[in-house]
């Protein structure tokens, strides 16, 4: 079996290798991109020397001064925009340390979370002892059980009195005349009619005999809620004193000491729960960087965003084209050699946004699987399968299912239903309660889910058909009349 902990530390390690390939696709995508920049700079120092041989003689001066602030100004920028990038990836090598601590303080907490409840667990299993031999306790425990036995017969006889109701009673119920008087409620004394009618209705009764079909059926519909309303009396004491049961097992408890144990049980969990808190608030300033950064590597920020508004109104001079037909009527070879090069920039420049372009999708692609894995990871916390009696059939299969899912084998839904459909709790009093002392084994519930609202103590066992699930069950759902437990 492979622990909870165990499993959670290899989704971490999952985590780890995502961050490195997103940090190298991220390099990859800087180092195209200051080659572009590269490129656009070679483009602006082109246009800026031909515009210098091309108005020479008119207005070179003017233009030339134009060229060279439009660039002065780029250039600040691209500083900015530098400055930018490095506090940026400062920040997010600290939140990626930050981490990391948390992790481990995590850890750290979670293992004296376990030894809190280590040391609840064995305090309850020391009460359970002496629970068996206590005389006051195991007598309690009799005549509990002697009600829950006796109010569950006399469920049993309820539910087969109205089942004899519905079988016996259709005749009558199917006889409409029967019905007619029954309703008008014929031989009381809340029977209310006229002479003529009562003349007729007496007619009637005499015609099927319906003196003696009332008091059967009367009897026949007495009888059910006569044992409804004892079954609701035993149902009663028996809850009555399942509760001192209850509270009986409870003192032993705190008088061993629980309450202290539960006590620091409940405060490693909000330590633990604190960490959580902060790993998750920094994970989010993480991704807020990311976010950031890739604005950068995109060329979306509003420096870049400038600097190329800047330069490419400078090239907006002329077309290419042009260029080159005016350095053709030039006798000086240098123009000639410049609008070559313009052409030869852009199509280095179209391979690299090609590149770049390849590269912003397999970013987003592995940003996409750090946040896929995230969610299950969030998942996996949420479900308490990092929990210190949570286990999986094999980790050589969650190590592989999440190496495919970082080779994009599968996808996050996949390795999420993998992991339910590999998990497992080990059954412990304390862990299937969440926080609380709950109910022992040997109480016993029928399988049709009714019984008291409380929680049974140890040691009552109902009989088939009575009522709850078992020892597991902390409480039923509260007694119900006439319909059973």
């Amino acid at each position: 079996m492979y622990s909870g902990r165990q499993a959670l530390n290899e989704i971490d390690q999952s985590l780890q290798k995502i961050r490195s390939e997103l940090s190298q696709t991220d390099y990859e995508l800087e180092r195209y991109g200051q080659k572009l920049l590269g490129i656009r700079q070679k483009e602006s120092e082109s246009y800026r020397q031909l515009a210098k041989m091309r108005l020479d003689a008119i207005q070179a001066n003017q233009l030339s001064e134009q060229l060279d602030y439009a660039e002065r100004q780029a250039a600040q920028l691209l500083i900015q925009r530098n400055d930018q990038i490095e506090i940026i990836a400062n920040k997010i090598e600290t939140s990626q340390t930050n981490q990391l601590q948390f992790d481990q303080e995590r850890n750290q907490q979670a293992i004296e979370l376990d030894k809190a409840v280590e040391a609840l667990e064995d305090l309850l299993a020391k009460v359970d002892g002496k629970l068996e031999s206590d005389k006051s306790f195991l007598q309690q425990q009799l005549t509990a059980q002697d009600l829950v036995d006796m109010a569950s017969n006399a469920n049993d006889k309820t539910a087969q009195a109205e089942q004899e109701l519905e079988d016996k009673g259709a005749p009558y119920r199917a006889d409409k005349i029967f019905m007619y008087l029954w309703q008008r409620q014929y031989g009381t004394s809340q029977y209310n009619a006229g002479f003529i009618t009562r003349f007729f209705d007496k007619k009637l009764a005499k015609h099927i005999d319906y003196d003696k079909a009332r008091v059967n059926y009367f009897t026949l519909t007495n009888i059910p809620k006569k044992l409804a309303e004892h079954t609701e009396n035993l149902q009663q004491q028996a809850q009555n004193e399942l509760a001192e049961l209850q509270q009986m097992q409870r003192d032993f408890e705190i008088d061993a000491g629980a309450e202290q144990l539960e006590s620091t049980v409940g405060l490693e969990r909000k330590k633990l729960s604190a960490i959580d808190q902060k790993l998750t608030a920094e994970e989010e300033t993480y991704q807020n960087l990311i976010k950031k950064r890739e604005s950068f590597n995109l060329e979306t920020d509003k420096y870049i965003a400038k600097a190329i508004s800047i330069l490419m109104e400078s090239f907006k001079a002329e077309p290419i084209s042009q260029l080159q037909y005016e350095a053709r009527q030039t006798e000086s070879p240098r123009d000639d050699h410049l609008t070559n090069q313009l052409l030869s920039l852009k199509e280095d420049k179209s391979q690299l946004e090609e590149n770049i372009s390849s590269l912003q999708l397999a970013h987003k692609s592995v940003n996409r699987k750090l946040e896929d894995l995230k969610e299950v990871r969030r998942k996996f916390k949420r479900s308490d399968y990092d929990a210190y009696n949570s286990k999986f059939k094999d980790g050589v299969i969650l190590s592989g299912i999440l190496a495919q899912f970082i080779g994009d084998q599968v996808n996050a839904k996949e390795l999420w239903r993998i992991f339910k459909r590999s998990q497992r709790f080990e059954k412990r009093r304390y862990t299937q309660r969440h926080g609380g002392i709950g109910l022992p084994g040997g109480i016993n519930f029928p399988s049709n889910n009714r019984g008291p609202s409380i929680k049974f103590p140890r040691g009552i066992r109902f009989p088939s058909g009575w009522g709850g699930g078992g020892s597991s069950s902390g409480g039923g759902g509260g007694f119900k009349t006439g319909g059973g437990f």
